[in-house]
Formats: structure tokens, C-alpha cells, sequence
């Protein structure tokens, strides 16, 4: 499980962002193939616990550029939504019947000023 810090996103702009699987007993095997994973990229308030924002591949935010990647986005008009700080993020993916946790992150979330 990755545990640590995204870069800085702006509440002004889309915020999009990726991930690799990779194994580490053998990173450059390329025949894995998780395009049947369920994953849910979840942002919540510090100390809070209800979900800010929520992109899933159930509801089309989450998809898979390779069979061994997938990719997230916010709206613009969702990040706006968010003021200013350090945000909690958790990425959980559910394969096969087993939920893995993928990351659980902060993000920083900074005011971009143009409206």
C-alpha cells in the first residue's frame, strides 16, 4: 500500500492523476491485466469522515488507459467545491472478491485564485 503525499492540486482545474500496477517479484511482466478491477479514488476533509468527492469506475471517473494502469479525474466544477488545505485521499480496489488497499494519501489542495 503506497502511504504518502500527492502533488498540490488547484481548486481552479480539473485535478487528474494516474497509477501503475506493477508487481514487484516481477515489474516488467506486461501480461497482467486489471481491467476487471473495481476501484474507488474517495476525498475527504481532514478529521473528517464523509466522502468530499467519490470517482469510481462504476461511475465513469475511474478508467484504464492499459490493462495495467488506471486513471482518475475531478472536474473543475467538482475541485471548486473544495476550499484550501490537506485533504485525505484513499484508493481501495476490489478484485476477484478481495478488497486491497491501493494508497491512502493527503492532498493538497490550493486556492488557484482565478474565478
Amino acid at each position: 500500500m503506497y502511504r504518502g503525499n500527492f502533488p498540490a492540486a488547484s481548486n481552479r482545474a480539473n485535478w487528474i492523476e494516474s497509477m501503475r500496477f506493477i508487481d514487484p517479484t516481477n515489474p516488467s511482466d506486461e501480461t497482467a491485466d486489471f481491467t476487471d478491477a473495481a476501484i474507488v479514488v474517495e476525498i475527504r476533509g481532514p478529521n473528517v469522515r464523509e466522502s468530499r468527492l467519490m470517482a469510481s469506475v462504476a461511475n465513469g471517473k475511474v478508467i484504464f488507459p492499459t490493462p495495467r494502469s488506471f486513471q482518475w479525474s475531478f472536474t473543475l466544477a467538482e475541485m471548486s467545491g473544495l476550499v484550501a488545505g490537506n485533504y485525505d485521499v484513499g484508493i481501495q480496489m476490489t478484485r476477484a472478491g478481495i478488497t486491497t488497499q491501493l494508497a491512502i494519501a493527503k492532498l493538497p489542495v490550493q486556492d488557484g485564485i482565478v474565478s
